[in-house]
């Protein structure tokens, strides 16, 4: 008997797909459609499958290849537009779903064990449609608030600590936007376990010392790490540029043997890397840190570690 990804395209594609269904409901998710086709001819669109895991919705396309860098080499730009125009019109028929956090992922089948890599793009599409919402003044603060806001749901740790950070991450929002809306929009939030990360500019120190007290007030921070810098926010091609180098990362932490990306969380702003996770296994960590610090356009790296069994954080810049 042959194995599936030596079979016929058709025939181990749908076995991939409902391999990968399988595995994704291991994980805790639901299936909502599968093989969602919109339109015909060249502009006709087709997601895979479409499962949901809390309130976040998952567009995952299924790759059935020899190994890993073929897989992820085979989802090219104008592939990841058709999914993203599918997840439009999908998200357009049924407004149920509309409230939901957006994700995509890529299923990589490989061999009989599934490479699962949330997260694995962010369509600049999601960045120009809220540019147009807020009008041109904004762009250069509303990146970065994307760019935030996609961060706290792109990890793939068990739904409980998900839904945790995602509610105290809102928590943190609402009370800064009770002061001021450029605060809400030039600070950009992670949160992991309740501690919250604030990068991003501010014009003044007033203004980084007030934004800081407003985090520490909310309910559920147990720790702030504050790298607001005073000045400018990013422009807008360096932002994007960011996005895109940071995708870049934990594309390369899920195909590294021996990390388990989910252990770390990525913000990454002017060259620097903040890293926030658990403090579990130094020899992960190395393979981690090495990944991170041997890609091109990574200036600096800063760790933000809690040891979990003494109830501490840990700070190391190189």
């Amino acid at each position: 008997m042959r194995k599936f990804w030596q079979m016929t395209n058709y025939k181990a594609g749908h076995l991939a797909e409902k391999y990968a269904l399988f595995w994704l409901r291991l994980k805790g998710y639901h299936l909502v459609a599968r093989n969602f086709v919109v339109g015909r001819g060249t502009g006709a669109g087709e997601v895979d499958l479409i499962v949901r895991r809390g309130k976040t919705l998952v567009f995952v396309e299924v790759k059935k290849r020899p190994d890993e860098v073929t897989a992820l080499n085979a989802i090219r730009p104008k592939n990841q537009k058709r999914i993203e125009r599918t997840s439009r019109i999908f998200l357009s028929r049924f407004s149920k779903y509309q409230n939901y956090q957006v994700r995509y992922d890529i299923m990589m089948m490989t061999s009989w064990i599934p490479k699962h890599l949330p997260d694995a793009w962010r369509p600049l599409s999601l960045i120009f449609g809220l540019f147009f919402l807020v009008g041109c003044q904004m762009w250069g603060t509303m990146i970065g608030s994307v760019h935030s806001l996609v961060g706290v749901i792109s990890d793939d740790r068990p739904l409980s600590e998900d839904a945790s950070d995602i509610a105290l991450y809102t928590r943190v929002r609402e009370r800064l936007a009770q002061r001021d809306i450029k605060s809400v929009l030039d600070v950009q939030l992670t949160v992991f376990q309740g501690a919250v990360l604030l990068t991003g500019a501010l014009p003044n120190y007033d203004e980084i010392a007030e934004t800081v007290e407003k985090v520490w007030q909310t309910r559920g921070v147990q720790y702030v790490y504050n790298y607001i810098r005073m000045g400018q926010a990013l422009d807008p091609v360096q932002s994007s540029e960011e996005i895109a180098l940071s995708s870049s990362i934990r594309t390369k932490l899920a195909l590294t043997e021996g990390i388990k990306s989910a252990n770390y969380k990525l913000v990454l702003e002017n060259g620097t890397v903040y890293v926030m996770g658990l403090k579990k296994d130094m020899d992960e960590w190395q393979k981690a840190r090495a990944v991170i610090a041997n890609t091109y356009g990574v200036d600096k790296i800063i760790c933000l570690m809690r040891d979990q069994e003494k109830d501490t954080h840990n700070i190391n810049e190189n």
